[in-house]
């Protein structure tokens, strides 16, 4: 049995609309008897459930002190997947559905209250030893926040490469107890929703496998976001303006032509994001192939940068609209 744990301090992330859709897309897909459980105080799953008429998945609201001991029982009646889905706080009840999770996933909104809220957040699963993935979570299309915002979390870790847009159809599909693969089955949230399982569930094969390198973009260890956004690189007390071809949370791949050589350190100096120390591992047609360096910063230098970058590239879009 497999469990995915949905979690975030902020209120509004996108968790429970997460859970229910990401079950009964799982569930559409063949992962076998699936379960939301629901530790949330609120019950924010309770009225979308009560209003489905459909027998599955299965919906359970427990207190997180039964969580173990119920996840238990479900395996031994064979149960094999389960969705948690946590409380907007930092409570013993995320606590518990992280120790108890394979795998959490941490939506996050490109706004600064969301980045706000990481922080704690992604500290809390570290120290409970969890394997995380971000979702970006209720973007707005072609917004620069979203891109912004990617380069940021890949310091963190490991960003999904599948965007979850804001569109009213999430929200109309669950107040009639469905979720949009069944309101429309051909829709761009359908798709999303399908492609964002079909990565997670290479990921739950994967949490206890040694996470190397794979030439398939959806099943590497630090999926690749495609970009074309210019950076200065740093060498040696000289600067190259390039085109930042793709970044993940392990590097990044920059056009350099010959301005830099293998084993080189370089300094990446994004606008907005600040300064990141890389080393080139290789360098191939003038694209050299860089490993980001571990820095000496805090995780809340981060998180004020990322709601810096949020603030700014907000108010950028709002003069475009």
């Amino acid at each position: 049995m497999r469990t995915v744990a949905l979690v975030s301090e902020k209120g509004g992330s996108g968790k429970s609309t997460l859970a229910g859709h990401l079950a009964v897309q799982a569930q559409a897909d063949g992962a076998g008897k699936v379960v939301i459980i629901d530790v949330d105080p609120r019950g924010s799953l309770a009225n979308w459930h009560r209003a489905r008429e459909r027998e599955t998945p299965e919906y359970k609201p427990l207190h997180a002190q039964q969580l173990e001991e119920e996840l238990a029982a479900m395996d031994r009646r064979g149960v094999d997947m389960v969705f948690v889905d946590s409380p907007p706080a930092l409570t013993g009840e995320i606590e518990l559905a992280v120790s108890t999770a394979d795998l959490v996933v941490i939506p996050v909104g490109p706004s600064p209250h969301d980045l706000y809220a990481l922080g704690p957040t992604v500290d809390m699963v570290e120290d409970l030893g969890g394997k995380y993935v971000f979702v970006i979570s209720g973007a707005l299309p072609e917004a620069a926040i979203n891109e912004e915002t990617t380069i940021a979390l890949c310091q963190f870790g490991t960003v999904s490469p599948v965007v979850v847009y804001r569109r009213d159809d999430y929200a109309v599909s669950m107040i009639d107890g469905l979720t949009v693969m069944e309101h429309d089955k051909n829709s761009p949230s359908t798709e999303e929703i399908r492609k964002l399982w079909a990565y997670l569930s290479k990921r739950l094969g994967r949490v206890e496998q040694p996470e190397a390198e794979d030439k398939d973009e959806n099943n590497r260890r630090y999926p690749r976001w495609t970009m074309d956004q210019r950076v200065a690189v740093i060498r040696g007390g000289k600067t190259m303006m390039c085109r930042l071809a793709n970044i993940s949370a392990g590097g990044a791949l920059v056009d350099v032509g010959d301005f830099v050589k293998d084993g080189e350190d370089v300094i990446l100096d994004f606008e907005s994001l600040g300064q990141l120390q890389a080393k080139v591992k290789h360098v191939s047609g003038g694209k050299a192939g860089l490993e980001f360096v571990d820095e000496a910063r805090t995780r809340w230098a981060v998180v004020k940068q990322l709601v810096s970058i949020v603030e700014s590239s907000h108010d950028t879009d709002l003069a475009e609209t």
